[in-house]
């Protein structure tokens, strides 16, 4: 997959993009550089004070997410509507939603580490899932739906 998306965005020109809700955090540090790595353009938020270290890890695009219209806005507009993948690492329907509406209007596959909200508007041409587990009494057991 990783040699397909560089060939793409290389030889091609199509812009591949890939949003890390939370570039900061511990999650979306890692997200940032595996992302880049694979041949994707980057777009993170985190906040101002972060900008420099989430570049430097690889994002193409950092973009403050405490005012969330605003950060849609710069994210559609850098990535010509053509995000295809997010992962989502801070949790709640509001940054989840952020997250969906950075998609282009072919939508996407949305990754969320607390669970996928419900009521999310635009979601329909988003394939969601979640991927943390806990671990209680020594079974894994997945985390519900908030």
């Amino acid at each position: 997959m990783g040699k397909l998306i560089k060939y793409l965005v290389t030889v091609c020109g199509i812009d591949i993009q890939f949003f890390v809700q939370g570039g900061a955090s511990a999650v979306g540090m890692y997200a940032v550089q595996l992302a880049k790595l694979i041949g994707y353009k980057v777009a993170a938020t985190c906040s101002p004070h972060s900008f420099d270290l989430v570049k430097g890890l690889g994002a193409d695009l950092v973009v403050d997410y405490h005012n969330l219209a605003e950060a849609v806005k710069q994210i559609k507009e850098a990535s010509n509507g053509k995000v295809v993948g997010s992962l989502e690492c801070i949790g709640g329907k509001e940054n989840t939603q952020l997250a969906v509406d950075t998609f282009g209007e072919a939508g996407g596959k949305l990754t969320v580490l607390l669970g996928v909200p419900e009521g999310l508007e635009r979601a329909e041409k988003i394939k969601s899932n979640s991927i943390l587990l806990y671990v209680v009494g020594g079974y894994v057991s997945p985390l519900p739906n908030f």
